[in-house]
């Protein structure tokens, strides 16, 4: 086993059997990885390897397992668990050689790093005499496999025990005329599978254009929340997915919308797509009205050290500008000198055209007014309630 390097060293103890069943357990994980891949032709090719490898290994699986006990099957399983653990922190020198030749490599490790131990495992079956399979998986297992999945679960599994699942096999597949829209009429469109996911949702994440048409013109509601309590537009903000956006756009929906999970506002999301070089969503959003206001987009420049762009949008601030002065505040006792120019400009701006008394009492302290806004009952320029 010497020359295996660190899957000889993790398995020198294994009897026979026990190097199969290990085997066994990577070939699960292959399988898994392997529909994982993002590009169709990829994915149906790293499915068929793996499918071949574990059918090398189920003839003798059947047998090995066959003597086992389920709590016997149940330890085996713990401890592969516990060396393909070990064995992440050596890699096989053709993983490595995998990554130094492609760095894209890295961003595939849950496929690549089962992949050489499977490598290994074929070689130990080559020792024993054992033949490679051959062929090409069945059709309905192929299907399966290669379906487009989300956090892992195909619609079959994100949409099970719902209304939702016969509808939800007419999305993320393949049609025999392309542009051909699937019809939803009558579908439960309200309902929800895991995690809150929607139909409109299982259409972006696949990019199926034609499905998520159809199911606009459905009548399908674009300010109910969908995946993770967050609306579409929301969703599509966040993933910098424009044409989705301006198609809920264009039907109406609103830019303004909140959803549950942090930033929770569709414009905080296109804001950090923004920082990253991608602005077409925030752009979409405002030519559609999206509130800086609404958004509290004051609070986000502020919490992220970009001070000048609170500057920038002056003439829209509509807030409360007693909280934006405690804010400010707290942001200058602890800024770098690079910041305080913008931010004493602001708090210059707040004491003259809001009439904003600095230092600022805690906002616990101060009672607000009909409009929600904080008081500062000793301030001058403070309006009254």
């Amino acid at each position: 086993m010497r020359d295996q390097g660190m899957f000889g060293l993790m398995t020198m103890d294994m009897d026979i059997p026990a190097r199969i069943r290990f085997c066994g357990f990577v070939s699960g994980i292959l399988m898994s990885q392997a529909a994982e891949a993002a590009d169709p032709a990829l994915r149906e090719n790293r499915v068929g390897e793996a499918w071949r490898y574990s059918e090398r290994l189920t003839p003798l699986l059947t047998v090995i397992n066959s003597r086992l006990s389920a709590s016997e099957l149940e330890q085996s399983t713990r401890e592969h668990s516990q060396v393909m653990g070990l064995l992440s922190y050596a890699p096989d020198p053709w993983l490595v050689e995998q990554m130094e030749q492609d760095t894209t490599a890295i961003a595939d490790l849950g496929y690549l790093f089962p992949a050489s131990i499977a490598r290994r495992c074929d070689s130990l079956l080559d020792d024993m005499g054992i033949a490679r399979a051959e062929g090409t998986p069945p059709a309905d297992l192929l299907a399966a496999a290669t379906a487009f999945r989300w956090s892992g679960k195909t619609g079959a599994e994100l949409f099970a025990d719902t209304g939702l699942l016969p509808w939800s096999a007419r999305i993320c597949v393949e049609r025999a005329t392309p542009l051909t829209a699937p019809d939803f009429a009558g579908a439960p469109l309200e309902q929800r599978g895991i995690d809150g996911i929607s139909l409109l949702d299982w259409a972006m994440e696949c990019d199926d254009a034609e499905a998520f048409a159809a199911l606009l013109d459905a009548g399908f509601n674009t300010d109910e929340k969908g995946q993770f309590g967050s609306p579409p537009v929301f969703v599509a903000a966040d993933s910098n997915w424009p044409k989705f956006l301006g198609r809920l756009l264009d039907a109406g929906a609103n830019p303004n919308v909140l959803g549950d999970s942090f930033p929770n506002v569709p414009l905080r999301a296109a804001d950090f797509q923004k920082q990253d070089g991608h602005r077409e969503t925030w752009d979409m959003l405002r030519a559609a009205g999206a509130s800086l206001d609404y958004a509290n987009m004051w609070e986000h420049w502020l919490t992220f050290g970009r001070s000048q762009e609170i500057l920038d949008h002056w003439d829209e601030f509509g807030n409360d500008p007693v909280d934006l002065a405690w804010r400010v505040s707290s942001v200058l006792e602890r800024m770098t000198a690079r910041d305080i120019g913008a931010l004493e400009e602001i708090k210059r701006r707040l004491e003259t055209q809001h009439g904003v008394c600095f230092p600022v009492a805690s906002l616990m302290d101060l009672r607000r007014n009909d409009r929600g806004f904080y008081i500062q009952p000793d301030c001058p320029g403070e309006e009254t309630p």
